[in-house]
């Protein structure tokens, strides 16, 4: 009897122990099962995403365009205003009459350029160093600065281009270049692929810019019923 109860003892005890052994080792496997799925994770590019819903950054809940700063800063073209995030705090910057921010565009020294409903121009420091939004169209003549929203805003090396649909600005300088669309062939879109401008343009089909002029491509006439949506080198 006495070594019944031994034996039944010694057996409890070893089951015990290699459970305990087991729970741990689980334990083991459940954390290192997490660092192996971050680590592949993130060397397969699925990087933790975190939401910010309208209400966290305090705007509309549309936002057309995103780009980032040298020192990080990120900025987005809200229905309501430019947005500012450096990682914890939101900030407006808000554009004539608070109209819907279309576009975006950076230049090499952290210049940002933001097309609008019926403006476009940049942002930069006032003498107290706060970011404002600064114009461009009183470089227009009268008659051209109806021209509705500004759907792309592009940096290239000639200059900085802002398309609506019925026009194409570049800004250079202190100059400003203007392209118009025919009749009934307005521009859908603009992109900026192996430093040369093409331009999406309804009824016609695929151009692009050759020494200002916007110059049909071979083969563009089939997309003339096409809307073309991205163009990547």
């Amino acid at each position: 009897m006495l070594r019944s109860v031994f034996v039944f003892f010694c057996f409890f005890t070893l089951l015990s122990t290699l459970s305990a052994l087991s729970y741990t080792q689980d334990n083991v496997n459940d954390r290192n099962t997490f660092e192996e799925v971050v680590y592949r994770s993130n060397e397969k590019g699925i990087l933790p995403v975190k939401n910010y819903s309208s209400l966290e950054y305090n705007a509309r809940p549309q936002n057309w365009a995103i780009v980032r700063d040298h020192r990080g800063l990120m900025y987005f073209a809200n229905n309501e205003a430019l947005l500012e995030f450096d990682g914890t705090r939101w900030r407006k910057i808000n554009a004539p009459d608070e109209v819907t921010i279309r576009s975006l565009a950076i230049d090499e020294n952290g210049r940002i350029y933001v097309g609008v409903e019926g403006d476009f121009g940049f942002i930069s420091p006032d003498s107290t160093g706060k970011l404002i939004y600064r114009t461009l169209t009183h470089l227009l003549p009268e008659h051209y600065r109806d021209f509705g929203d500004i759907w792309h805003t592009l940096v290239t090396n000639e200059g900085v281009y802002f398309q609506s649909s019925n026009f194409i600005f570049r800004y250079e300088g202190d100059e400003i270049r203007i392209w118009q669309a025919e009749k009934n062939n307005e521009f859908h879109s603009l992109y900026y692929v192996n430093e040369t401008i093409y331009i999406d343009q309804r009824n016609i089909g695929l151009k692009k810019m050759v020494d200002d002029r916007l110059v049909l491509i071979q083969g563009g006439e089939f997309l003339a019923d096409e809307k073309i949506y991205i163009m990547m080198e």
